[in-house]
C-alpha cells in the first residue's frame, strides 16, 4: 500500500468514524449544565452511591442489635432492608466502622475506594457508603449464607462436603488471581481467613474486608516487597516475612490462602495457630518489643516446617475433620496438599502464583470428581500403606503443572470425535477451521471441546513457528472472560489446538440473529466482561491483536469470553474494520490498538449492522430503554477509546471503571422510572459521506 493510498484510508475511516459519533451525539440527552462547568468527581462519586445516615438507621431500625450478624476488632455488621422507589425490598448488609484513629479513617476509605473499581464474581459487590461526621458505614450486598468460618466451626450448620470445599477454594483462589493480575495495579488483600470468606445463596465465596489492603506495582511488572511501618493482618494466617522483614507482597496472600487450605480439612483451627496466637486476633502492632517477640513466637511455632511437624506427630483421623473421612479419594488429597505445601514455603519466591494455585485445585476436584463417579458407593482410605498421615502426604513429591494444564490429545481421538474432521464445524476462521467435540479425560467423565484444526502450510508465514512454550504460556492464563487453552495435537504433520466449547454462539450471531435476546443491561454487562477479559491480557502484557465480535463467544449464562489471542500467528490479522489508524500507517501494534478496537465493539453494540452504519439505525429493542445519564457515559467512552491520538485514549481498566459507573447509573433510573424513556426516539436523515459495514 503506498502511502498516499495509506493516508486516504485513514482519512476516510476518520470521517466515517466522526460520522457516526455525530449520530450517536445528536440523540436528545438530558440538558443539564455542560460537564465544563461541573467539578471534577472522584472515583467514589462516580461509581459508588452515597447514603444518608437517616435512610440507613431506617433500614437497620436504629441499628438494632438484633439485627447484628458479625463483629470484628473494629467494626460491627448489621443486616438491614432497602426498599426501592418501586416498593420492593433489598436486603444489605451494613458495616458500621469504628473511625477513632486516622489509621481506620484511611482504612475505611481505602476500602471503599478499591472495591468501586473491582468486580469479580468471588469479590464481595459494593452498594454504598455513608460518611458522616459521627458514623462510617459501607454498605454491601447481603450475604446469606454467613462466613466460611461459620461453616466450618459452628456445629449447628450443615458440614460442607469434600467436593463444596474445593470449590469454595477455587472461587476463593480466582478471587484472588483478579486481585493480584486483573486489575491496572496488584492488589494485595493483606487479611485472608475464613472470617472474611463470604458466601451467597449458592454457597459461592466472595472475599471480603479490604480494610488492609495495599495496591502494589502495576501488573505487567514483578511486584515488589511493599514496607509497611506495623504488622497487620490476623496473626496466625500472617506470612513470616510480614514479621521478619515488614514486607508484604502478593506472596503475603498466597501463604495465607495456604492457611485457609489446611484449616479446610483440620478438625480444629487451634490445633494450626495455639490459643496464645488466636488471642492476637486482627491489630496493629507498632511496639519493637511486640514485634521481636512476634518474630521469635513465629520462629519457634508457626513456620511451615513446625506446621508440618506437629501435624507429622498425629495421624490423619486425629487430625482431618471426622465428616471428611473416607470421603477424599487420595489422588485428590495428594495434589491438595501438594498445594497447601508450596503455598506455605518459607521464601516468597518459592510459593506459587495463584493463578497455578487456581489451575492445581481444579485437577483436585476433576480427580475427585473422576473417582466418585467410577465408585458411586464406598469409602477411600487415606491411611494406606501409601499415605500414611498429612505430613507424609505433603512431602511425598510435587505436582508439575504443565501435566494439569497443558494436555496432548491423540490424532486419534480428535478424529473420532469429529468424524475425520468431516462434520461438527462450527466455524472457519484464517488459520483454520473449528470443529465441536466430546472427549473422555481419565477414562472417566465426558467434556465438549472446541477443535481448532490449523492449515499450517498454507496459512502461516515462514517466520511463524508451531511454539509449544507459546501455547503452554497460553493455557496458564485463566479468567472467567477469556476461552480457556486446554491442550494440543502435534501428530503427522497436523496442528491442532483444543479449547473449552463455548455453546452459545459469539456476539456476531446475537446482534445479527438473537438481538432481541439482547437488553441494553445485558449489552453492558457483556462489554464490561469483555473489558475485564482484555485488561486481564494486558495486564500480563498481551495484546489481542484481532479483537471483533465473532472472537467475542457467549456461554449459557451469556457471559462473554475473549477467543484467539495471545499466540504468534494471530499476530498477523487485523480485522481492517476494527484497526486503529497507527496500524494502517505501519506502527508497531500497542494496548491501545486493542482499545481502539473494543471501541468499535462498544458502537456495534448500539448501531445495527443490518444497514450501512451511517443510516444511525439503533436496535429497535434498545429504543427508549436507554437512561439518557448512561447513555451520556456510555458515549464518551466510545468517544475516548476512538481517540485518533493512541496515548489519548484510557486504559482498559479505566473502561471498565466507566462502563460499571454507566450500568449503574441505568440501574438507578430503572428503578425510579417505569416508563420508556425519551431518548433515541427519533428519526434522522442519513448525513452525507462514506458507509461502514459489518
Amino acid at each position: 500500500m503506498t502511502e498516499e493510498s495509506c493516508l486516504c484510508l485513514i482519512a476516510k475511516r476518520v470521517s466515517q468514524i466522526g460520522i457516526m459519533l455525530l449520530k450517536c451525539i445528536s440523540f436528545p440527552v438530558s440538558k443539564k449544565t455542560s460537564s465544563s462547568k461541573k467539578h471534577s468527581p472522584t472515583i467514589i462519586e462516580l461509581l459508588c452511591h452515597q447514603f444518608s445516615l437517616e435512610d440507613l438507621k431506617r433500614s437497620t431500625n436504629n441499628f438494632n442489635q438484633r439485627l447484628v450478624v458479625g463483629k470484628g476488632g473494629f467494626s460491627t455488621v448489621y443486616k438491614g432492608c432497602l426498599k426501592h422507589n418501586g416498593g420492593s425490598d433489598h436486603t444489605i448488609a451494613l458495616k458500621l466502622k469504628c473511625c477513632n484513629s486516622n489509621q481506620h479513617f484511611l482504612e475505611f476509605m481505602k476500602e471503599i475506594e478499591l472495591l468501586c473499581q473491582l468486580h469479580h464474581p468471588n469479590l464481595i459487590s459494593l452498594v454504598g457508603f455513608c460518611n458522616h461526621e459521627k458514623k462510617k458505614i459501607i454498605v454491601y450486598e447481603f450475604m446469606c449464607n454467613g462466613s466460611l468460618h461459620d461453616h466450618l466451626y459452628n456445629r449447628d450448620k450443615t458440614p460442607l462436603s469434600w467436593q463444596k470445599r474445593l470449590e469454595i477454594c477455587i472461587g476463593i483462589a480466582r478471587g484472588l488471581h483478579y486481585l493480584h493480575a486483573g486489575a491496572k495495579r496488584s492488589i494485595f488483600h493483606c487479611d485472608i481467613k475464613p472470617s472474611n470468606i463470604l458466601l451467597d445463596s449458592n454457597m459461592v465465596p466472595k472475599l471480603s474486608d479490604f480494610g488492609l489492603s495495599l495496591q502494589g506495582p502495576l501488573s505487567t511488572s514483578k511486584p515488589k516487597p511493599i514496607a509497611v511501618d506495623y504488622v497487620a493482618g490476623t496473626f496466625g494466617y500472617l506470612a513470616p516475612e510480614c514479621f521478619q522483614r515488614l514486607t508484604v507482597t502478593d506472596k503475603c496472600d498466597v501463604y495465607s490462602f495456604g492457611m485457609v487450605l489446611l484449616v479446610m480439612v483440620c478438625m480444629k483451627e487451634k490445633d494450626l495457630f495455639l490459643n496464645k496466637a488466636n488471642m492476637l486476633g486482627n491489630q496493629h502492632l507498632e511496639g519493637k518489643s511486640e514485634i521481636k517477640y512476634l518474630e521469635k513466637f513465629i520462629d519457634d511455632q508457626v513456620q511451615p516446617w513446625n506446621v508440618i511437624a506437629f501435624m507429622q506427630r498425629f495421624p490423619i483421623e486425629e487430625i482431618i475433620d471426622p465428616t471428611l473421612r473416607g470421603k477424599i479419594v487420595p489422588e485428590c488429597w495428594e495434589v491438595f496438599m501438594d498445594v497447601t505445601k508450596r503455598c506455605l514455603m518459607h521464601e516468597p519466591d518459592e510459593r506459587p502464583t495463584m493463578g497455578e494455585v487456581e489451575v492445581l485445585l481444579e485437577y483436585a476436584l476433576l480427580l475427585q470428581a473422576q473417582a466418585d463417579i467410577k465408585r458411586n458407593n464406598g469409602s477411600y482410605s487415606l491411611s494406606s500403606t501409601t499415605i500414611i498421615n498429612l505430613g507424609e502426604v505433603i512431602c511425598m513429591h510435587d505436582i508439575h503443572l504443565e501435566e494439569v494444564i497443558f494436555h496432548q490429545f491423540s490424532l486419534a481421538d480428535l478424529r473420532r470425535t469429529t468424524f475425520d474432521f468431516e462434520r461438527r464445524v462450527i466455524g472457519r476462521g484464517s488459520f483454520g477451521t473449528a470443529y465441536r467435540g466430546r472427549i473422555l479425560l481419565n477414562g472417566a467423565t465426558y467434556h465438549s471441546i472446541a477443535i481448532k484444526k490449523l492449515d499450517w502450510s498454507s496459512t502461516c508465514d515462514s517466520d511463524i513457528q508451531w511454539n509449544l512454550k507459546d501455547i503452554e504460556n497460553i493455557s496458564q492464563l485463566r479468567h472467567p472472560n477469556l476461552v480457556s487453552l486446554f491442550g494440543f495435537c502435534d501428530e503427522l504433520d497436523e496442528k491442532i489446538l483444543v479449547y473449552m466449547y463455548i455453546p452459545n454462539g459469539s456476539l456476531h450471531y446475537h446482534l445479527n440473529w438473537n438481538e432481541s435476546a439482547l437488553t441494553w443491561k445485558k449489552r453492558l454487562e457483556i462489554c464490561i466482561g469483555v473489558a475485564e477479559g482484555l485488561n486481564y491480557l494486558h495486564t500480563a502484557s498481551i495484546f489481542h491483536h484481532n479483537i471483533k465480535l465473532s472472537n467475542i463467544l457467549l456461554d449459557y449464562d451469556m457471559v462473554p469470553k475473549l477467543s484467539d489471542f495471545g499466540l504468534p500467528w494471530s499476530e498477523k490479522i487485523h480485522a481492517e474494520d476494527y484497526a486503529a489508524p497507527e496500524l494502517l500507517q505501519g506502527h508497531d501494534f500497542t494496548d491501545k490498538c486493542d482499545v481502539y478496537s473494543f471501541g468499535i465493539i462498544l458502537l456495534k453494540m448500539v448501531l445495527t449492522n443490518k444497514l450501512p452504519i451511517v443510516e444511525g439505525v439503533i436496535y429497535l429493542n434498545l429504543k427508549g430503554k436507554i437512561a439518557p445519564q448512561c447513555w451520556e457515559v456510555f458515549l464518551n467512552v466510545i468517544k475516548c477509546c476512538l481517540k485518533f491520538e493512541a496515548n489519548e485514549r484510557p486504559t482498559m481498566n479505566e473502561v471498565i471503571a466507566q462502563l460499571q459507573h454507566a450500568l449503574a447509573l441505568q440501574e438507578e433510573a430503572d428503578s425510579n422510572i417505569s416508563g420508556d424513556y425519551n431518548l433515541l426516539s427519533v428519526t434522522f436523515d442519513p448525513p452525507v459521506g462514506g458507509s461502514i459495514y459489518y
